[in-house]
Order: C-alpha cells, then sequence, then structure tokens
C-alpha cells in the first residue's frame, strides 16, 4: 500500500522533530499527556505513589476531555495498580466523581471523543451509579419546550456506534412569563432565495438583525432579571449573537457600527489585522527603516498622521521625496500636515534606540495624540485597549531578550503575515451594555436574556483532516493528497462525515440553551443544508411567509414560535455627515466666564494628576545605577551584549550548581533563543564553569535552602522597588544574596563597576530582610568575565545611605517609569 509506505517514510521526520525537542528540553501540551499516561499505565510503582497522593478525584465538563486525560484519571482512581489498559481499571470505591453532559460534547477539533465518555460512563455505571440530571436553570419553558421538541429527533443514537447520546429532555425551573420565546426573524424587506451569495445573505441579515436589535430597545422589549425576578426593559449587554465560525462576523460588525449598535467581540483572535494595529506596524516600520517608502505612505496616511492623499499628492508632484530625515522637508512650502508628521517621525527616529521598545512606544502614542483621537471613533475604547496591549507585549518580550525596535517590528510584522491568532484587549465587563458577539464555543457555559444565532448563510465545510483515527478499534486511516489512501479510507471517511454532522447537532442544543427569555433565529425560505437548517425544519414557507404570525410546528404538538414581521423594521443606515468645528465668530456675552472655569478645571485637573502619580511610583533596581555619581563611568554594555548576559543569566538558573553535567548542551540550545552563535554559547559555558568553582556558587550548592531568579517588590516612603535576585541562599540560617555581573572589566574599571552596583546589592539585602524577616550576613558579586568576588559590606549605614538614594530617586517624576 503506497499511502502506508509514504506515511512510513514521513516518520522520519516525526523522530527528526521529538530529537529537536529533546535537545531543546521542551515539552509540548501533548507531550506532558503522553509521558504521564505511559509513566502511569507501565510502572506500577509510580502509579502507587500516585494513586496514594489523590484521596478524591472530581472531573467537570467531564464530555470535553481528552482520552489521555481519561486513561490518567482512571488509572489515579484505581483500588491497586494492577490493570493494563484503563478499560480494566477497578475503581476505588467513592474516588472518582464525574460531571459531564453529553449532549454538550462540542470539542472534537481539540480530540475530545464521546464514544470515550460513553466508555467510561458505562465502566461507572458497572462499578458505581450514574445519576441523570435534567432540571434547568436557564431558560424559559417555552424555549425549554421548544428546545426538548427539536433535538428529542436530532440527537438520538445512531444504529451502529456511539457517537451520539440518547437525549433526555431537560425540565424547566423557571417560570413561565407568557411571552413569545422562540422568534424566527426573515431579513428585511425580504427573505433572500437560496441561490442568493452568502456574502449577500450575511449584509441582509446582519442589516436585519442591527435594526431589530434597534427597535427592541427603544420600545424597551421586558425580560425579566436573573436575580429577583423583576421585570425590566432590555438592554444591549442582554444580548448574546452566536456564531458558528468567525470568519464572518466582520460583516456583522460593519452593520452594528452603521447602525450604532454598541458591541464586543468576545474572545475575537484577529488582533493582528486590526486597523489600529496596522497602521501601527507601518509607523514603526517607517520609523525602523526611513527608505521604507510603502511604509511611510501607509504610516502618514494612517490615524497616527492622517495626511491625506491630496496632500501627499500635492507634496510629490511639487518635486518632493518621501524622506523625513532630510532637513528640506521641513520647509514652510510643505502642507503643514506633512511638515509636522516629519518633523515627529525625525523625533522618533532619534529616539528609537535610545529607550526601551515600551517607553518609546508610551511616547509614541503621546506625541502622535493617537488615543484621545481612537476615543472619538466608534469602538474606540477597543482600539486604545489593543494599543496598550502592544505596551504590554513589549515589556513580555523583553523580558525574553527581544530589546530592540528593529527586532520588535519583526515580530510584529511576522504576526501579521502569519495572521497569527491573538486575542483583543479584554475590555468589556459584565455590566458593560454592549450587544456581544462570539462564537458558540466561546459561548458554552454562559446564557443571555436574548440569544441570536446569526449566519443562517454558514453552511460548514468538511472539517476532513489528512488522517481519521478509530480509537475503538485501534485504526488510522490516512488520506495523501487526492489519489492516495488506504484501503479503508472511503467507509472511515463516511463515517466520521456522520460523527461531523452528530457533533453539528450537538454544537445547535448547546448555542439554543444559552437563551433565557428570548430565542432569536434568523431565516433564509427553503433552505434546509446549511448548518442552522435543522432549525426550520418544521416550518413551511413555500406559500406567503405567515409575517407576524404564530405557528405551531412539528405536527401541531410542540410549543408555538413567532415568525417576526421584518417588514416594519427601519433597515435605512443613518446619514453619516462629516464632524466638524465652527470656526470662532462674534464673540458672545459668557464666552469669557466660561474660558474662565475652563482654565480652573485644568489646573484642578492638573494637579489631581500629579497627585495621583505620586501614589503609583515604581522603581527598578537598575534605576539607581544611572544616578549614581559613577554613572560617567563607560556605558553599560547594550545589544548584543546585554543579549548575551541576559544568556549567561538563565544558564546558571537551569543547570545544577553541584554538577556541571550537560552544561554545554544546555547552553547550545538555550543559545538559539536568543539568536547567540555556538561559539558565543561556548563563552558562556567558560565563564558558567568557572563560576562554578567560585567559593559563592560551591557553598550555595551546599545550600539548606536556595532561590534562583527571585522577583520581589517592597514599599519604602510611597515608592515601589521592584527587581530580580540572580541568586540567593541560606546558610547557618541567614541569608546570602548573589549577583552575576559579564561586565567585560578589569583593573580601576572593575572597582568603578563595583561602586557603581553596590546600591544595587544593598537593595537586594534590604528587600530579603524586610520580606522575609531573616538578616542577610553577605551580598556578592560574581564578576564571571574577570573572574573576580568581590564582597559588598552589609551595614546599617550603608542601608541608611540606599534608602536616601532610593528617596532621592523617588522623588525625580521621570523616575516612575521602569527602567529595564
Amino acid at each position: 500500500n503506497l499511502a502506508v509506505a509514504l506515511l512510513c517514510w514521513l516518520n522520519g521526520y516525526v523522530s527528526r522533530y521529538e530529537t529537536a525537542k529533546r535537545e531543546r528540553g521542551c515539552l509540548d501540551f501533548f507531550d506532558l499527556l503522553y509521558r504521564t499516561r505511559e509513566l502511569l499505565k507501565h510502572n506500577r510503582e509510580a502509579r502507587r505513589y500516585f494513586q496514594s497522593r489523590f484521596d478524591y478525584i472530581l472531573v467537570d465538563e467531564f464530555q470535553d476531555t481528552d482520552p489521555l486525560q481519561v486513561e490518567i484519571v482512571f488509572f489515579l482512581a484505581e483500588s491497586a495498580p494492577k490493570a493494563n489498559e484503563w478499560t480494566e481499571v477497578e475503581l476505588e470505591p467513592g474516588k472518582l466523581f464525574l460531571v459531564g453532559d453529553p449532549k454538550q460534547s462540542i470539542y472534537r477539533f481539540r480530540r475530545a471523543d464521546i464514544e470515550t465518555y460513553h466508555a467510561a460512563e458505562s465502566i461507572l455505571s458497572r462499578q458505581g451509579e450514574v445519576l441523570d440530571l435534567t432540571l434547568n436553570f436557564r431558560s424559559r419553558p417555552r424555549v425549554v419546550d421548544w428546545v426538548n421538541s427539536l433535538f428529542s429527533t436530532l440527537i438520538q443514537p445512531p444504529e451502529q456506534g456511539s457517537y451520539q447520546p440518547r437525549y433526555r429532555p431537560i425540565v424547566p425551573s423557571l417560570p413561565d412569563r407568557g411571552e413569545a420565546s422562540v422568534i424566527f426573524l426573515p431579513s428585511s424587506p425580504k427573505i433572500p432565495t437560496p441561490n442568493s451569495a452568502a456574502g449577500e445573505l450575511r449584509m441582509a441579515e446582519a442589516r436585519t438583525i442591527a435594526a431589530f436589535l434597534r427597535k427592541i430597545i427603544s420600545e424597551g422589549l421586558p425580560v425579566w432579571d436573573r436575580r429577583d425576578g423583576s421585570k425590566r426593559k432590555i438592554g444591549y449587554g442582554d444580548v448574546g449573537i452566536l456564531f458558528r465560525a468567525k470568519g464572518a462576523m466582520d460583516v456583522y460588525e460593519e452593520e452594528f457600527r452603521d447602525f450604532e449598535i454598541p458591541y464586543r467581540v468576545a474572545g475575537g483572535r484577529r488582533y493582528y489585522s486590526r486597523q489600529e494595529m496596522g497602521a501601527l506596524l507601518a509607523v514603526l516600520s517607517a520609523i525602523n527603516n526611513p527608505k521604507d517608502k510603502a511604509a511611510l505612505t501607509a504610516a502618514l496616511r494612517s490615524p497616527f498622521f492622517s495626511v491625506s492623499d491630496e496632500e501627499l499628492f500635492l507634496f510629490s508632484r511639487a518635486g518632493n521625496g518621501l524622506d523625513y530625515l532630510e532637513s528640506r522637508t521641513a520647509d514652510v512650502s510643505a502642507p503643514e500636515p506633512i511638515r509636522n508628521s516629519f518633523r515627529l517621525l525625525n523625533e522618533l527616529y532619534e529616539l528609537r534606540n535610545r529607550m526601551p521598545v515600551p517607553l518609546f512606544l508610551l511616547r509614541l502614542y503621546e506625541r502622535s495624540r493617537i488615543l484621545p483621537f481612537l476615543y472619538l471613533k466608534p469602538q474606540g475604547d477597543q482600539k486604545v485597549a489593543n494599543l496598550l496591549k502592544v505596551v504590554e507585549m513589549a515589556h513580555g518580550l523583553a523580558r525574553q531578550g527581544l530589546v530592540t525596535l528593529r527586532s520588535f517590528v519583526q515580530f510584529l510584522a511576522k504576526m501579521e503575515s502569519a495572521e497569527a491568532e491573538e486575542g483583543e484587549s479584554p475590555l468589556a465587563e459584565e455590566s458593560e451594555d454592549v450587544a456581544r458577539l462570539m462564537t458558540i464555543h466561546k459561548a458554552k457555559g454562559l446564557e443571555f436574556p436574548l440569544v441570536i444565532l446569526a449566519d443562517a448563510a454558514y453552511q460548514g465545510r468538511s472539517r476532513m483532516g489528512e488522517g481519521i483515527v478509530n480509537r475503538q478499534a485501534g485504526h488510522l486511516e490516512i488520506r495523501l493528497g487526492s489519489q492516495l489512501a488506504t484501503r479503508t479510507w472511503e467507509a472511515a471517511a463516511a463515517q466520521e462525515e456522520l460523527r461531523q454532522e452528530a457533533e453539528d447537532s450537538r454544537l445547535l442544543y448547546v448555542a439554543t440553551t444559552r437563551a433565557r427569555d428570548y430565542l432569536v433565529i434568523p431565516l433564509i425560505q427553503g433552505e434546509r443544508k446549511r448548518f442552522l437548517g435543522a432549525l426550520w425544519q418544521d416550518l413551511d414557507f413555500s406559500g406567503e411567509i405567515p409575517w407576524g404570525k404564530d405557528l405551531h410546528p412539528y405536527g401541531g404538538a410542540g410549543p408555538s414560535v413567532r415568525v417576526y414581521d421584518s417588514r416594519k423594521l427601519n433597515v435605512e443606515k443613518k446619514e453619516l455627515r462629516p464632524f466638524r468645528i465652527g470656526v470662532a465668530g462674534k464673540r458672545r456675552r459668557g464666552d469669557l466666564r466660561s474660558l474662565d472655569r475652563f482654565h480652573a478645571w485644568q489646573k484642578e485637573t492638573e494637579g489631581l494628576r500629579k497627585e495621583g502619580q505620586k501614589a503609583t511610583r515604581i522603581l527598578s533596581v537598575s534605576a539607581l545605577i544611572r544616578t549614581e555619581k559613577e554613572a560617567a563611568a563607560p556605558a553599560l554594555r547594550r545589544g548584543r551584549g546585554a543579549l548575551f548576559g541576559s544568556f549567561v543569566h538563565e544558564l546558571l538558573c537551569r543547570i545544577d550548581l553541584g554538577s556541571p553535567a550537560g552544561l554545554e548542551t544546555t547552553a547550545l540550545a538555550l543559545a538559539k533563543k536568543y539568536g547567540l552563535r555556538d561559539e558565543e554559547a561556548l563563552q558562556g559555558v567558560e565563564l558558567v564553569a568557572w563560576g562554578l568553582t567560585s567559593d559563592p556558587l560551591l557553598r550555595a550548592a551546599r545550600a539548606e535552602r536556595l532561590w534562583r531568579e527571585l522577583p520581589f517588590v517592597y514599599e519604602q516612603n510611597g515608592t515601589l522597588i521592584e527587581g530580580f535576585i540572580d541568586l540567593a541562599f541560606e546558610e547557618a540560617g541567614e541569608l546570602v544574596v548573589v549577583d552575576f555581573k559579564t561586565d567585560r572589566v578589569a583593573g580601576e574599571e572593575l572597582e568603578k563597576r563595583i561602586r557603581l552596583y553596590e546600591p544595587q546589592g544593598l537593595v537586594y539585602a534590604m528587600a530579603l530582610e524586610k520580606i522575609a524577616r531573616k538578616k542577610v550576613k553577605e551580598v556578592v558579586l560574581l564578576f564571571l568575565t574577570a573572574g573576580e568576588v568581590k564582597s559588598v559590606p552589609v551595614k546599617p549605614s550603608e542601608f541608611r545611605r540606599v534608602e536616601r538614594l532610593v528617596e532621592e530617586v523617588g522623588a525625580d517624576e521621570t523616575s516612575s517609569l521602569i527602567a529595564n
């Protein structure tokens, strides 16, 4: 079989991948599960030990459990380590408690397997007890009755296999309020035909939903408060709009913006494709590389500078070049927007390597005034939150060694081009009055007074991969391209299609049961093959649409549903008028008084702002170095030297201080993280090898307790001081601090550096004494490159000197930003 032969040949790739992970000391999440399962399955003593560690095991949402996790759970819950397979386990009575709803098993793409769920249920039914919980605390009776009528036919066990559970009707606990709870919403002004393009269907539906929301909000559709059951008017925050897939959300967002519907996209993964992110990347690219004309043009046209196409055209036509570094571009003959933009770009270019990337981003935001500008735009608070999230990302990447603007720009460009999934900055609070757009998977476990199932045009696509696993039979079927497949691929693919359809029915169940008071379902006339088509299956719209009428599907035996009369909706968008600020004309009486009040408010606000800043001052330990008189000494290394120093620090953090075994292998693997060459890694090995023979590290290896890369924060007179201690250990009940240095210095320069670093070491000692309540008897500066060990005197007088230094630095407002 050629397909099998090719797969065996490709197995070499898997071996290479596993070898690469092993060399780097890396494990992915699957490795953690697999190795844990293998340990428990094949090592009886290990199984016995871990069984004794847990008295009780509770697993919630068991229907979404990975098969490997199921095996781990059952091996841990075994009465004695005897079974060869998890299905043979004899459970310890009362130890295992599982909670799950097979009707809500919707995570096959994460390896959740409902057939494994049923196998586990079978074991528990033989050795314990299975209880059915049917009481529903979320939905009104009319929603529950409709759900039961529909899914009692959609969710039933197949003739062969166990990939679908038997539907057990749910019982409502909330009182009936007498309102029509299930509403079908035809698109206005008419229902598009099934043959309409998907884009046309989505646009019509999105516009209808937006108009529907605007109408029910203005009319005050009644909902009932979850806490006390009181009746109140619906708000946008009561609405959840659920999608099968997130790809269509853009259409709905555009219509919602046009209709001024406040909304949030929950768990969105299109962070890097957002307009504000593209604009930021263009600006940073233009600053990083002034010769990148495409980036510069995009930056000028972006909201950061708002230069119009006409201004760019006239500027270029006049013979000017797009080069903000040339002094002549600041000439008064250039249009003012371009002149101001070039001046700011030139300023930022000079600063690009003189401050950390997070501070540089904040400077860009402040000087361009982009944040207040975006606040005036629709969804402005989300746009601002997304830009501020970039600052947090820059802080995180800096800790990983990504310290230059160039490397940060390359990172953002890579994320954008790869369409990397990243969630937007979380913004919406539970109490915020905005509609939530989210996928059905994201909505699991949530509830809304009104749920709309959006994107009736979604037909789905085959989720068939290149391999199909039959865990029950222990078979793997594969397909390579369109021609090569294992002999029984077609039969396995047909079975896989049935399993996907079964999961789609469960997805619909999860979606419909998110509704508390109202469930709204868009409608496409005559269409049954789409994802939502199963919800229309018993509605006959072959003739006149029964606008505004109540229908009784399921042969008249089921609960009534209402067809909303969307002909009455106003689907016309509001005319967008340009935002203008009037030019001052004749001064009116009272203007001066208003101006005086404004100036008084400005002064008061500025005072409050400064007072508020005092309370949030943060000082990093490294800021102390730059404020000492010795700061005039040769500059501390930046760029590649800083990366090498970070590499050596992490290497010392990873290895066993008592044994250098594996030092070179660890160093070569770690060097790739920092982008260092092998010869640089070996230089680091030499430094660390010497350090391991030094007196401080020999003592640390024998220490009672040891801490490496120990983070700390402590407060001194309103200033928060934070940092990391490279190494601390306990010796005879007292503490010793060791600070690693990789400076390439000797002689007099070494003595200068010692004086420069003394305050840093003393702050570490002060922090430990305040936090750990133990005496620090010694602070050691370990200069690895110079091969020198220097002790810092730990005396009360030295502590007082450093405290005064902290007060001086803390009083400087510019030090409130974290230096490193």
